[in-house]
């Protein structure tokens, strides 16, 4: 179904709402408008829609930069999201989180955090990342 999630009506509730939300604030590029600016889709609006759509024990989750996080979760915490799983992801050991994957339920639960290392040198991916990709590569097979 290719339709505005805004606008989105469904009298099914979902269990899994996945996004990678747009999370720059406008600008003057128009190559990443709709990709990545908050123009079309803000986290508010992601957030509220998800709290219609998902099911009793549904879960919103998102990946954003690590920057944002702490303003996703205080929107998603005002409209009754609780944050239940946080996935810090850095591209390279020892080095600052880049990316927040966040997990969000209906019902209050205990925080399960975690650490996602992308790579454990430049150009040398961790045995986390290789194991978790597997799949996809074409190497080793």
């Amino acid at each position: 179904m290719h339709q505005d999630f805004k606008t989105f009506q469904s009298e099914e509730k979902f269990d899994l709402i996945v996004s990678n939300p747009p999370y720059f604030e406008e600008s003057d590029s128009e190559k990443d408008k709709l990709a990545r600016q908050t123009v079309e889709l803000n986290f508010l609006q992601l957030i509220s829609k998800s709290t219609e759509l998902l099911s009793e024990n549904g879960i919103l989750s998102v990946i954003i930069p690590s920057e944002a996080g702490n303003d996703f979760i205080r929107i998603a915490n005002e409209n009754r999201l609780f944050l239940i799983r946080k996935v810090n992801i850095k591209g390279i050991e020892n080095s600052k989180v880049k990316r927040l994957i966040l997990e969000f339920s209906l019902i209050e639960k205990s925080l399960e955090e975690s650490e996602f290392i992308i790579e454990k040198s430049p150009r040398q991916y961790s045995d986390q990342y290789l194991e978790l990709t597997k799949e996809f590569h074409v190497f080793g097979k």
